[in-house]
């Protein structure tokens, strides 16, 4: 078992092209129509889909940080995550940070500037020599954690 970060020393939170209902993606998704038929196979339906579903769903889960610690990249022609399912989550944040890139899911992975604008955000949490926290003490074991 992998144990959670110390949350004291969790300073932001970023989400790229965050999965939000993934009971959605899977309904939608071009890249999921071989899953679509196998449901079909299967005889399970989209309503059965979707409560299986339903406790992953990320508007389920507030985070502790506060909004203007979080930021969300969303691409436009996502379709995988959804671009309209990100916005919802950025309202049930509370309207954290959003960078809005016209990238589709895959070319967002090659693009220079959503990763430059992230960077650039995220300098402002990082201190030459450590991690600075919010309290002004340094963190000897800087954590990275990638959803």
């Amino acid at each position: 078992a992998c144990a959670p970060p110390d949350p004291r020393w969790l300073e932001s939170l970023s989400l790229v092209m965050p999965l939000v209902d993934l009971s959605y993606t899977f309904a939608n998704s071009p890249m999921l129509g071989k899953g679509r038929e196998l449901l079909h196979e299967q005889d399970i339906s989209m309503e059965e889909l979707q409560e299986l579903f339903a406790p992953l769903h990320t508007k389920n889960f507030k985070p502790a940080l506060p909004r203007e610690r979080i930021l969300l990249v969303n691409a436009s022609y996502d379709r995988v995550t959804y671009a309209h399912k990100v916005r919802e989550l950025w309202e049930a944040w509370d309207y954290p940070h959003l960078f809005e890139e016209p990238q589709g899911h895959v070319s967002m992975f090659f693009a220079r500037r959503p990763y430059r604008r992230i960077a650039e955000h995220l300098s402002q949490y990082n201190q030459v020599g450590g991690y600075l926290s919010s309290s002004g003490d340094t963190n000897p074991n800087p954590q990275i954690v990638l959803l």
